[in-house]
């Protein structure tokens, strides 16, 4: 008989696996307590079982009966972990659900924040005027989001997806968008003062009359972007190259020495300084 290699015995430990789950998730919780006391009470009578009694200074099954009420409770626990974790979702959304239309919820932030983290998708997210300052959201997946006028102060939003987000007249000051995706984005009027954009996508984004002072542009694509009315006076990292491949760049605002890098005639700067630092 030929020995088994150690690809055989790895396949054959997976599917072994796999099985004993499988069954574990479909018996009901009290067969599979009754099936471990039985092969207990089997043990107790084989002379390994009775060495192991004997090594344990105990007398018999009975004994340890208050021992295996503790694995049988650990080991319910993790049997129902999945459906816990179901029934935890359920609840968050049901939080979010109710929160629409309002504006301040905590309970709303936790819940969104306790999803993200799971790796839940927040896809559609409707959340208009919602406040939702300083809210943890990096990685998120909010594609489609609604969160026009929401209040996204110092939020973390980095490598989140974003893409045709809702997020017109929002408010992100000091957000940090660093490596979000905003492709087709709609950030109409969007407050972006002081905001960290450094590597983010706003490929086709409508930048239309949006807020950019102070706004870390480094490495951000503006392919196709809307700059129409755009402030991006004392704006970082921003590069004439960048400015160009975007639409309207021309209606754009910029600081005189960006102006003249781009031909574009001497404009007005207005105020040197702007409270962009106030939340």
């Amino acid at each position: 008989m030929t020995e088994e290699s150690p690809e055989q015995k790895y396949l054959w430990l997976k599917r072994s696996r796999a099985w004993v789950l499988y069954w574990l998730n479909r018996l009901p919780t009290a067969l599979e307590v009754l099936f471990l006391v039985a092969i207990i009470r089997l043990l107790e009578n084989t002379p390994v079982g009775k060495t192991f009694i004997s090594w344990l200074g105990i007398h018999s099954f009975l004994d340890i009966i208050e021992s295996v009420s503790i694995l049988v409770a650990v080991f319910i626990y993790f049997k129902e972990g999945p459906e816990r974790q179901k029934r935890s979702r359920y609840e968050a959304w049901k939080v979010i659900d109710a929160a629409h239309g309002r504006r301040n919820s905590y309970a709303r932030i936790q819940a969104l924040q306790d999803l993200n983290e799971e790796g839940i998708s927040l896809r559609g997210l409707d959340a208009p005027k919602a406040d939702l300052r300083e809210i943890n959201l990096r990685k998120a997946i909010l594609l489609n989001a609604n969160l026009q006028r929401a209040d996204l102060l110092e939020a973390n939003l980095q490598k989140a997806d974003l893409r045709a987000a809702n997020l017109c007249r929002a408010n992100l000051q000091r957000a940090d968008l660093q490596k979000a995706d905003l492709r087709a984005a709609n950030l109409l009027e969007a407050n972006l003062l002081g905001a960290n954009l450094e590597n983010t996508n706003l490929k086709a984004a409508d930048l239309t009359d949006a807020k950019l002072r102070a706004t870390n542009l480094k490495g951000a694509n503006l392919l196709g972007a809307n700059l129409q009315g755009a402030d991006l006076r004392i704006a970082e990292h921003l590069t004439p190259e960048q400015i160009k491949v975007a639409r309207n760049w021309t209606e754009a605002l910029y600081d005189t020495e960006l102006s003249a890098q781009l031909g574009l005639p001497p404009q007005d700067e207005g105020p040197a300084t702007e409270l962009f630092f106030r939340g």
